[in-house]
């Protein structure tokens, strides 16, 4: 779906869709995961979005080390730590670039939301390379 090319941001009859992802695009290698994310952004373009938006963290920006294994998914089966589960399903930073280009094809903002100690480094680290992303930080 290709959005007006008027200021739809400044419209006050424009509703803002955004499109929540999250860590839902995550499978169990790095390029199929890529493969999902972009039809995640297929789907929310087709529907009207005008955003989407995915979760960026790392296991040692949220929790403290070796946090142990949780109970109820070491009962069903699961007997990795938070820590590795949470690294398992984490975004690379690397992989925004790639889906913000993906969202320009569909004139579609990608919006990223960062656990709040990371939003600093993220800037600092992301800011040459990768300015031309749309960021929103929601608290």
């Amino acid at each position: 779906m290709t959005k007006p090319s008027t200021d739809y941001l400044n419209n006050k009859n424009h509703t803002f869709v955004i499109a929540e992802a999250g860590s839902n695009w995550r499978t169990k290698d790095l390029k199929s995961s890529i493969k999902r994310a972009k039809k995640m952004i297929s789907i929310a373009a087709k529907s009207g979005a005008d955003a989407i938006k995915f979760q960026t963290y790392s296991s040692d920006r949220v929790y403290v080390p070796k946090a142990g294994n949780s109970n109820y998914l070491t009962k069903s089966g699961i007997n990795k730590s938070i820590n590795q589960i949470f690294d398992e399903f984490s975004m690379p930073h690397h992989v925004l670039g790639v889906l913000n280009k993906f969202c320009k094809k569909f004139n579609l903002f990608l919006f990223n939301f960062l656990i709040p100690r990371l939003i600093v480094e993220f800037i600092i680290f992301f800011f040459k390379p990768f300015c031309f992303l749309k960021l929103l930080f929601i608290f």
